[in-house]
């Protein structure tokens, strides 16, 4: 990635040019977002109506984020002026089947959205991991693919997950993690 401090120098438009052409004919969004949808269904055996198609099996709550204010020091959001903020809420396991048992993996995930009263929404994400598998959206699809069940087994081919990570060495602190935390 080029290191530039002005955005529009012929070096960095052209980069930034060339990067969106590769990105957006390879993995354009609109494209993107169907074609992980339609995997994480297949990964999962079927579709499940009614249910996410990752993080299927989960559960929400609500409640509130009661501020003292003390925040207001560090940043200037509104969240952190003192007073109480609604919080919806949702803890899962990833994977698209609603019914997978509570062990299949050591990944834990938590949601929040947090709407403020001018209207003003925060939302975020984490999952238990201290580092995510891969690094890009294409890596993410091919592990997904991947990681399909065997129609036979009904698990993951061993070989298809290990020629997957062979290919993508980055996964090593994430495999390590997982292989230290069972589930």
């Amino acid at each position: 990635m080029p290191t530039c401090r002005y955005w529009r120098c012929r070096r960095c438009t052209g980069w930034r040019a060339g990067l969106h052409r590769r990105l957006s004919h390879a993995f354009a969004p609109e494209r993107a977002a169907h074609r992980i949808v339609n995997t994480f269904e297949a990964v999962a055996g079927k579709p499940h109506p009614g249910f996410r198609r990752n993080h299927a099996k989960g559960l929400c709550v609500e409640g509130y984020f009661d501020s003292n204010g003390d925040g207001a020091v560090l940043y200037h959001a509104a969240i952190f002026a003192p007073g109480r903020t609604p919080v919806t809420g949702r803890f899962a396991v990833p994977g698209g089947n609603p019914f997978a048992p509570d062990t299949s993996t050591p990944v834990r995930s938590l949601a929040l959205l947090f709407q403020l009263n001018d209207g003003e929404q925060w939302r975020t994400d984490m999952n238990s991991t201290p580092v995510f598998a891969v690094h890009t959206p294409e890596q993410f699809y091919q592990q997904l693919l991947a990681s399909k069940p065997d129609p036979a087994t009904g698990k993951p081919d061993p070989e298809r997950l290990k020629a997957f990570f062979a290919a993508n060495p980055e996964t090593k602190p994430f495999q390590a993690w997982v292989k230290a935390h069972p589930p």
